[in-house]
């Protein structure tokens, strides 16, 4: 971790500061995909993304970590689904 110290300070500081996106304005199809147990945190902005953008689809897989492991196939289908409906 010693040499990523300074890229995640950075990342840190970076975070802490963003603005709120609106995203409510989003109007293109939207798919939102996630994994509870990602150590990077990413399962409550994924699930605060889909309640703000209107028709979002929101796909959350209990495990996998952040690679979605074990979930390729049904990842591979919902993404299909999503850009057949999107057409």
């Amino acid at each position: 971790m010693s040499r990523r110290r300074l890229g995640l300070l950075n990342d840190a500081a970076v975070l802490a500061s963003l603005p709120r996106y609106d995203l409510e304005r989003i109007t293109a199809p939207t798919l939102i995909v996630s994994v509870a147990d990602c150590l990077y945190g990413t399962s409550t902005s994924a699930g605060y993304c889909a309640e703000h953008i209107a028709g979002a689809r929101l796909v959350r897989y209990e495990e996998g970590g952040h690679l979605w492991v074990g979930h390729q196939g049904e990842l591979m289908a919902e993404l299909g689904s999503f850009l057949r409906d999107a057409a």
